[in-house]
């Protein structure tokens, strides 16, 4: 007669709906490197010392990774995950990544603080603008990318970036007032620039 198995309620399934990949980066900077699942930016693993990572606990189906080796080696990775099962990918060797520069300008004369800006759907997640607006991405690899910036007082902002391997690109987000004058009232909500004044100071 035939074995039938099924699905009690005090078992675990977990494990048989899952998988896992793992490989190493070919000449990855430890401190830098990680792959990640792009989408879920919370999925991710960083490499040791000779490279190697593993990933686990990843949803069967296909699905698209982000492996960075450094701030100039990248590359995004189309896998098919198996239930119960342990991709190997053996050694990657990356192509040359982008680099985003992101500058922020605000109103005349209003101060930027506590902005960021994130690539939806990877790990940089809320990345710190400098004073005066501005920040560096490194190690994305070709493709179009979805940017999002948020400055406290001035709102948010969405733009998309498409690099080429090893671009270099500039991207400028102008920030309207959040009073809509231009920045003269504006500047009484989130601050103004040193050596000036916001009206009716």
């Amino acid at each position: 007669s035939a074995l039938v198995l099924t699905a009690c309620g005090g078992l675990d399934n977990g494990p048989f709906r899952v998988g896992e990949v793992r490989g190493r980066i070919e000449n990855a900077d430890p401190g830098r490197a990680f792959v990640a699942v792009l989408g879920e930016p919370s999925q991710r693993t960083g490499v040791d010392s000779a490279g190697n990572f593993v990933l686990g606990d990843l949803t069967v189906g296909e699905l698209e990774l982000l492996v960075v080796g450094r701030a100039d080696a990248a590359a995004r990775l189309a896998v098919t995950i198996e239930a119960a099962h342990m991709l190997d990918l053996g050694t990657l060797a990356l192509r040359p990544a982008g680099r985003l520069e992101i500058d922020a300008n605000a109103p005349e004369h209003q101060r930027l603080s506590g902005g960021n800006v994130t690539v939806v759907g990877t790990p940089w997640q809320r990345v710190a603008l400098d004073g005066e607006g501005n920040c560096e991405i490194r190690g994305l690899p070709k493709g179009c990318w979805a940017l999002e910036l948020q400055v406290p007082g001035l709102g948010a902002r969405s733009v998309d970036a498409c690099l080429e391997e090893g671009e270099t690109q500039s991207i400028n987000f102008a920030l309207p007032s959040p009073d809509g004058s231009g920045g003269r009232e504006g500047c009484g909500v989130t601050g103004c620039d040193d050596g000036y004044t916001c009206a009716g100071d």
